[in-house]
């Protein structure tokens, strides 16, 4: 894991970071802000995932929250159609944010028309409560990577493909809209396998009823996938891959995304990561000809 300086006290009040997109949302392509906030490390540790790493000892409180958030949306300033609030773990969980800066965050945040949280299954029964206080605005992320409970545990997460689902249809039926973060590539993995888990994935979200998904190719930004690359039991996947997986989740009806924010070195070339950012924003794959993608 990688150790990162103690930020001052200026910057414990600022996110880590705020990007500005856009995004297809109810038709058209809708301006989404996504703040990450700085705010206590997930407690949980994913084979994948390096961003525990950017946490803190403590969990954010209210009053970091509020300073965090008027930097993102600033008074005076237009507000952006959607908000998406990642915090590098569950929003719901109480050793990174406590209860009451997510209910300061939340409040705040709907004056927005979308409100994006990321969560883990075992947090419905919160997010089923927010979404009570804002019918109608809130979306959760659920972390499904794959649907296999083998690789699931393999990969450090402490739920089953059945519990996910579960939740998932849950949060549906009170009016939550669900999207799914889908990985694509995995150490021990040729390419052709890694790909054919992934498009699995993608089948059993449009069989049990998810509509949105986004597709994250796998980095090697954790020491375990490091070590694995230095194996050669792990390398990202190539653009020939990710666009395949997107055809398909496309094909089943599934409202698609490539999220290549996981990644320190941009994957592929621009004009790839121009296609993504097409398809992120139209929810279609335009032709594309390229080196980089052999189909």
């Amino acid at each position: 894991m990688s150790s990162v300086p103690v930020p001052t006290e200026k910057l414990r009040n600022q996110p880590h970071a705020i990007v500005d997109e856009l995004e297809l949302a109810h038709g058209a392509a809708r301006s989404f802000r996504t703040v990450w906030l700085r705010c206590g490390r997930c407690p949980e540790r994913c084979v994948f995932c390096d961003l525990p790493s950017y946490g803190e000892a403590e969990p954010l409180g209210p009053e970091r929250a509020r300073a965090q958030l008027e930097t993102a949306l600033p008074p005076g300033q237009a507000l952006p159609w959607g908000l998406k609030l990642y915090n590098g773990s569950s929003f719901f969980e109480p050793r990174s944010i406590e209860p009451a800066a997510q209910e300061l965050l939340l409040e705040r945040a709907a004056r927005c028309e979308r409100i994006v949280v990321e969560s883990r299954p075992e947090f419905g029964a919160q997010a089923l409560a927010a979404a009570r206080r804002w019918p109608d605005r809130l979306e959760v992320a659920l972390g499904l990577e794959v649907a296999d409970d083998g690789w699931l545990h393999r990969l450090g997460k402490r739920t089953t493909a059945g519990a996910y689902f579960a939740t998932a249809a849950e949060l549906s039926r009170a009016g939550i809209a669900v999207r799914a973060f889908v990985l694509l590539g995995l150490p021990g993995l040729d390419p052709a396998a890694a790909l054919e888990l992934c498009l699995q994935t993608l089948e059993a979200c449009a069989e049990r009823g998810i509509g949105s998904v986004s597709i994250l190719p796998t980095a090697a930004t954790t020491q375990a996938l490091r070590r694995a690359q230095a194996r050669g039991d792990f390398a990202p996947p190539a653009m020939t891959s990710v666009f395949a997986a997107a055809r398909r989740a496309l094909d089943l009806g599934l409202l698609t995304r490539i999220d290549l924010s996981f990644h320190f070195a941009p994957l592929g070339c621009d004009r790839c990561r121009a296609v993504c950012q097409a398809l992120n924003q139209s929810g279609a794959l335009p032709e594309l000809s390229c080196p980089c993608v052999e189909f």
